[in-house]
């Protein structure tokens, strides 16, 4: 039986950040991806007044937890993207500084863990991780560990 997989489905399971949610998936058992709550909003746009609900990469409901994935735009300046305009009018490199701080405050009000991966906390090749499933599941343990501590799991969660 041969399976077909759309372009979108296959740049979507290439990306890093869907490889790492898919680790923690294997850790903590499924969660939601893209994950949105009313109480976190980005700015009103400038021509329709309307704020988007901001999304969080990843989130396990049973752990109160949220992880976001961060590429070098969050902890490095990429000038090409950075100095476009958003909807909100500011660029998008100070948007993506405001969102991620919002990120932060706000979910701490809420009783929400987050937890942050940065993409460099693994070996990387060309941009990218160069993925060993393995170890990056030994790395992915551990950053889970230090935030759940003594509600981290320890046998493989059912699927």
């Amino acid at each position: 039986m041969v399976i077909e997989h759309s372009d979108a489905e296959v740049a979507k399971a290439q990306r890093d950040e869907h490889y790492i949610l898919d680790l923690c998936d294997q850790l903590l058992g499924p969660g939601e991806q893209q994950k949105r709550f009313d109480w976190l909003t980005g700015d009103p746009s400038l021509t329709t007044g309307k704020k988007t609900r901001l999304p969080l990469d990843g989130y396990w409901d049973s752990f109160r937890l949220a992880i976001e994935f961060q590429e070098k735009q969050h902890f490095e300046s990429v000038p090409f993207w950075d100095q476009k305009l958003t909807a909100s009018g500011m660029s998008r490199g100070e948007q993506r500084k405001v969102y991620d701080r919002r990120k932060v405050e706000q979910t701490a009000e809420h009783g929400v863990r987050l937890l942050h991966i940065r993409q460099d906390a693994f070996p990387m090749s060309k941009g990218k991780i160069d993925r060993d499933p393995e170890r990056d599941l030994d790395i992915v343990r551990r950053l889970l560990h230090d935030v759940l501590g003594a509600d981290m799991p320890t046998a493989k969660p059912e699927r």
